[in-house]
């Protein structure tokens, strides 16, 4: 990307997450999604949670997380509330199994975060990639 240095080297201990995000990535901007990396939004981030990458199709701005393992109920807790008090139209948090999307959609239904959906990494393909919030509510992508 134009203004980014190039990295130094690998981080072999966030390298399966790397590589599920340019998965995603590829999978989103065949859909006609513009992709901003986390290294992009870094540049020009004032406050708030910084996801992983964020995409927009027309004027909606989604942040995007890519959660491959559970982390502690606390970091979820204080990310979720700072992400509803944050500028980000809709949250999509894309994990490595159902059960962890709906152990997130709990925390987010206990914090009632709305615009926070969960789902399924997406298999290659062309197929839609659909995550839903705790209300049932669901985003198609």
């Amino acid at each position: 990307c134009a203004g980014l240095s190039v990295l130094p080297g690998v981080d072999f201990k966030t390298f399966e997450h790397d590589m599920a995000l340019v998965d995603l990535r590829l999978a989103l901007e065949a859909k006609g999604f513009t992709w901003y990396s986390e290294r992009e939004l870094k540049a020009s981030h004032k406050s708030g949670p910084l996801p992983d990458a964020a995409i927009t199709k027309g004027s909606e701005r989604m942040a995007v997380e890519m959660e491959l393992s559970q982390k502690r109920k606390e970091r979820y807790l204080a990310l979720f509330e700072e992400y509803a008090a944050s500028g980000w139209a809709k949250v999509l948090y894309f994990t490595a199994s159902r059960s962890l999307g709906d152990y997130l959609l709990k925390i987010a239904s206990d914090l009632l975060v709305s615009k926070l959906y969960a789902g399924r990494l997406p298999d290659a393909g062309a197929a839609p990639i659909t995550l839903k919030n705790y209300q049932g509510k669901e985003v198609v992508l």
